[in-house]
């Protein structure tokens, strides 16, 4: 049962971690890296952390023991941390101490959506659509998609690994090799937040009918803990707070809305504009909340309805009486 007010959640214990990583996920490499949204990019916009790569994921830890700074950096200026990680972790075996001291590493917020609540970022191996090494060197690419049927293209996200030139070439090739067998692991899936671990959050501004009956409005942002609506009295919903949410996809003759369940209070969210940002607002809710969106059907556009019948003339109206009590 999840509670109904705000709750500072404890990161992961050795033994979660352990757990969830198992005897049957052996580890193949750990790298210092630098995560980027195109090769060379070492903007504000990137991250420091420490990779790891399994049979079944790529876990990023940002500002891990061992992370790159900014200046270049090869084997032999990490510190000792990183040295003894590579000489205990094996390639055929899960060793306890190098994933805890990875996996337990508090996080910045720069990757707080993608890693919230999860011991580092997460990128499952099976949803790998191609691992390359780019024209920069040193450099590797990891391309993904976002499910079906969003429209858009693949996108990449770029990691350095600076461990030595060759380590791109190593970790496309185990990559490669093991992506169509991984194990499928849609508890630490995040296409979204993986898409926008590097880009701005969409911001949109909403219509919120709470249960109160009474109807606000104000632009939606997702926070580290939270959503929050409104800038004068704003309505904030921790995540924690969150026990379902229900999607209904905008059409030409119904409204696109998302209803968040807090307890025994129910919110409806519905855009002003931009649907397709609010869409994705709703599945970065869904995905750092780990409250499953579950389809619906949204109220009907009355007013858009009406106008077309009233143009429509007569028969217009014969139809909408009709529509509407098909529809309901």
């Amino acid at each position: 049962m999840r509670a109904s007010a705000a709750v500072s959640v404890p990161p992961p214990t050795p033994s979660e971690v352990l757990a969830e990583l198992g005897a049957d996920e052996p580890v193949f490499r750990v790298s210092a890296v630098r995560v980027a949204t195109s090769p060379g990019d070492r903007a504000a916009r990137s991250f420091a952390g420490v990779a790891v790569l399994t049979s079944n994921r790529i876990a990023i830890v940002p500002g891990a023991p061992g992370s790159p700074t900014r200046k270049p950096m090869n084997l032999g200026d990490l510190p000792d941390v990183l040295t003894d990680l590579w000489a205990l972790v094996k390639p055929v075996v899960v060793e306890a101490f190098p994933m805890i001291r990875l996996l337990t590493t508090e996080r910045p917020g720069k990757a707080h959506l993608a890693a919230r609540s999860r011991p580092g970022v997460e990128i499952p191996v099976h949803l790998v659509r191609r691992a390359f090494e780019a024209h920069v060197p040193t450099w590797l690419g990891i391309e993904l998609a976002l499910p079906l049927p969003d429209p858009r293209p693949p996108f990449c996200i770029y990691l350095e690994l600076v461990d030595d030139r060759e380590a791109p070439r190593k970790w496309r090739e185990l990559i490669e090799a093991g992506r169509r067998d991984a194990r499928p692991a849609p508890e630490i899936e995040r296409p979204y937040a993986l898409y926008y671990l590097l880009r701005d959050l969409p911001k949109v501004r909403v219509r919120v009918r709470g249960p109160d009956r009474g109807t606000r409005s104000g632009q939606l942002v997702l926070g580290p803990d939270g959503l929050t609506i409104g800038a004068a009295n704003p309505l904030k919903l921790p995540f924690e707070s969150i026990t379902e949410l229900t999607w209904a996809p905008p059409t030409s003759w119904r409204r696109g809305e998302l209803h968040v369940t807090t307890g025994e209070r129910d919110w409806v969210l519905e855009p002003t504009a931009d649907p397709r940002a609010f869409q994705d607002l709703a599945h970065l809710l869904a995905e750092v909340t780990d409250v499953p969106l579950r389809d619906a059907t949204g109220h009907l556009r009355t007013g858009r309805i009406a106008a077309w019948a009233t143009a429509a003339g007569t028969a217009g109206a014969a139809l909408l009486y009709e529509l509407i009590h098909l529809l309901g």
